[in-house]
């Protein structure tokens, strides 16, 4: 299943100038492709106005209180004119959701976790069980997540299967659905 449209709003601003922050809303759309729109710009200079020029590195806090890095983002769409208020729209190579990256600090990761289309249909691995009684109409559904299932690993990376799930909501729903899902993890 492709990934819906994900759409954030928060408040952005430049790694060099935390002080200067602007409301927005980040998009991460099917394709990896991610893009902000804020009100204003990153920069107010009157001279800058009409150059294009790329910003290595936004920062961000989105809905949820998630911390995130932008990184080398491009203007697709910048007022002509300060004073008036109108929106810009950058694009960014890649957004890394739950952490801050300072200006030029280099991005290392200890793990990565992917995934892709057709995974849970190619391990065909479910922690879902139902069990049904038609005498008495009763039924069950319950869910335990499967163990990670190391795939690969040379001594220093590893290559895992794990495992995640939604639901089901508390109280007393008219419905309940659980959900489960799979991703790849790279860890040193």
């Amino acid at each position: 299943m492709r990934a819906e449209q994900q759409s954030y709003a928060g408040y952005f601003w430049r790694s060099n100038l935390p002080e200067k922050k602007v409301p927005g809303t980040l998009t991460v759309v099917d394709g990896g492709k991610v893009y902000l729109e804020v009100l204003g710009t990153f920069d107010e200079r009157t001279e800058h106005f009409n150059r294009r020029d790329p910003v290595p590195r936004v920062l961000g806090e989105i809905e949820g209180g998630k911390r995130i890095t932008l990184e080398n983002c491009s203007y697709l769409r910048k007022p002509g004119l300060p004073g008036f208020i109108a929106k810009s729209k950058l694009r960014a190579e890649c957004v890394y959701i739950g952490v801050v990256f300072d200006d030029g600090e280099e991005v290392q990761l200890r793990s990565f976790q992917f995934s892709v289309e057709g995974l849970d249909a190619w391990h065909s691995i479910s922690g879902i069980t139902t069990n049904y009684e038609p005498k008495t109409h009763a039924g069950s559904i319950t869910y335990e997540r499967p163990r990670s299932i190391e795939l690969w690993s040379d001594g220093e990376i590893n290559l895992s299967l794990s495992f995640g799930h939604r639901g089901p909501t508390l109280g007393k729903p008219q419905s309940a659905t659980i959900a489960q899902s799979s991703y790849f993890g790279l860890a040193k």
